[in-house]
């Protein structure tokens, strides 16, 4: 059974403000205003981010999309601080239709830690997915956008004996189910077999919780991947009250508050 009380303990004595923040959240024990008087003062006047977690002064693509999608989360994508962002992503769009990638600083979440020939699909899915997750796909032209991508899957992907990066896949699973494109059989199907296979071998708490979110927010067309992770996750949480990941201490507390999202979106909370 999901113990909240020691989730929320435990990200109070290891994480940060901001994680506690949307934790709390989720948990129904802070207001939507109070969380994001948290996440406010790393923000930048030009609408992106600075690492809240990390505390960093860079102001990165990176950065600005993860915190887009913790707005989202908050159920805050028409609040000040999401617009101003969405117009950060829509100044730096380029005419072709996708970004370019800027300082890459995986630590933030190291799941976005993939080899150098991924990092620019890796990063333009992801912003693609929650811009038109969040309703934020009218500031830029994600038409263009999603047809780059689905160029460059087929260009670097179909015909690969490798896989791409996990976050790749499910990202591009979901956005293309959000925008009604989840009829591309071949790319749907190749996502989907891709996930299948990863779900038979243990995965990081990390990995899981991306998988479970994305396919949450792509609706029917996912539905049976995230009924299968949903119960992976929810065995995960250790009697500590925490979920712990594989890739260091620092962020066992982020997986923690992603479970607590999780189950508000769910309507398990």
């Amino acid at each position: 059974m999901l113990d909240v009380v020691s989730a929320l303990e435990y990200i109070e004595q290891q994480g940060t403000a901001v994680e506690l923040a949307i934790a709390r959240y989720a948990a129904a024990t802070m207001t939507k205003h109070d969380a994001l008087k948290v996440l406010e003062p790393f923000q930048f006047s030009d609408g992106g981010w600075k690492n809240p977690i990390l505390q960093t002064h860079d102001v990165t693509l990176l950065n600005s999309v993860r915190v887009l999608q913790w707005l989202h989360w908050l159920h805050a994508d028409q609040s000040a601080l999401a617009t101003r962002t969405a117009k950060f992503f829509a100044e730096r769009q380029q005419p072709h239709g996708l970004w370019d990638v800027d300082t890459y600083d995986h630590t933030f979440d190291p799941r976005w830690k993939v080899g150098a020939e991924h990092l620019h699909f890796a990063l333009n899915v992801a912003i693609a997915r929650v811009l038109v997750e969040s309703g934020q796909d009218v500031e830029v032209y994600i038409g263009r956008a999603l047809n780059q991508l689905v160029e460059l899957w087929r260009k670097n992907y179909e015909h690969s004996p490798t896989c791409p990066p996990l976050c790749i896949t499910y990202n591009l699973l979901t956005t293309l189910s959000l925008v009604g494109q989840g009829d591309d059989r071949k790319i749907n199907l190749a996502c989907q077999h891709q996930l299948l296979d990863q779900l038979k071998q243990p995965l990081d708490s990390l990995d899981l919780l991306g998988i479970t979110h994305a396919t949450l927010s792509g609706g029917i067309s996912t539905s049976r991947l995230f009924q299968m992770t949903q119960h992976k996750v929810l065995d995960g949480q250790m009697r500590d009250g925490s979920w712990q990941s594989q890739y260091g201490t620092p962020y066992h507390t982020l997986a923690t508050m992603e479970a607590l999202v999780l189950m508000r979106w769910s309507g398990l909370l």
